[in-house]
């Protein structure tokens, strides 16, 4: 039986209007007459209004907004290509769980990332050394190539030389 309504209250984002009232008309709930949606379709400012929240609902908004923001720092972090499994928790505790534990995940990540960082630095550091050593070698004496070698020590001959090898070590 068909109820003919004055009035339907659809909360969300206002880009998602009309593919939402799409998806509700496909599956058979609510059905608009072609006028009105054509009227929709070219200016939909007036079938809007903002909702009036009370400071319950106010204060519910802006620890979920908090919470999404959280999530999505934390998500920033992770590797995209993780597969997951589908939750059999009930969405009132999961979302104490994680407004308790997403702030320590993302010290840790933010953590790690910088240690990451830090390492890629090091490595990059070591690589340069690296190169160095390699152009180095072969002005050593065969005898001295040994694989207990600690340290390697070489003197240069003057102040012009030992310029134009600072030099070079920068450019590397």
């Amino acid at each position: 039986m068909i109820v003919k309504m004055s009035k339907v209250a659809i909360i969300g984002p206002k880009d998602l209007l009309n593919e939402t009232l799409t998806v509700i008309q496909e599956m058979g709930i609510l059905h608009i007459d072609a006028g009105i949606k054509t009227g929709m379709n070219t200016n939909i400012e007036p079938y809007l209004k903002s909702p009036v929240y009370e400071s319950r609902n106010l204060a519910d908004r802006f620890f979920f907004e908090n919470l999404r923001n959280k999530i999505d720092t934390l998500l920033s972090l992770l590797p995209a290509d993780v597969k997951g499994r589908h939750s059999f928790l009930s969405p009132a505790s999961a979302v104490n769980f994680l407004a308790e534990v997403i702030p320590k995940h993302i010290a840790t990540c933010q953590d790690l990332s910088a240690k990451k960082e830090q390492s890629l630095n090091e490595l990059k550091s070591l690589y340069k050394h690296k190169e160095f050593i390699k152009a180095i070698t072969p002005l050593l004496p065969e005898e001295s190539a040994t694989p207990d070698l600690d340290y390697l020590g070489f003197s240069v001959p003057g102040e012009k030389e030992l310029s134009q090898l600072g030099e070079k070590l920068y450019q590397i």
